[in-house]
């Protein structure tokens, strides 16, 4: 059974450009290395709200594991907006 990952948070104004390019990035090559779909999603009313959302996991905690570094090693906290954290969602879909 496969899993969806959903990781929303809001991005600081000033870092939002940057941000961008180094998490479009991050997806690809998550994405690549694990075969899933993963995309970047923002709220149409609020455009610092952002959501990754990856899909088809077949090893949910492998996978996160994964994300997990890979938001470390490219420094994503650095661009959250103040008081603000990555927040990690996964669903599994209904039998």
């Amino acid at each position: 059974m496969s899993a969806a990952l959903f990781v929303y948070y809001r991005v600081a104004p000033a870092a939002a450009a940057r941000a961008e390019t180094i998490v479009r990035r991050a997806i690809e090559e998550l994405s690549g290395a694990h075969r899933v779909r993963g995309r970047l999603m923002k709220r149409h009313n609020e455009p610092l709200l952002w959501m990754e959302v990856y899909e088809d996991i077949v090893d949910l905690s492998a996978f996160e594991d994964c994300l997990h570094r890979a938001a470390q090693a490219a420094g994503l906290d650095s661009f959250l907006d103040e008081g603000e954290r990555r927040h990690v969602e996964a669903f599994i879909e209904c039998a």
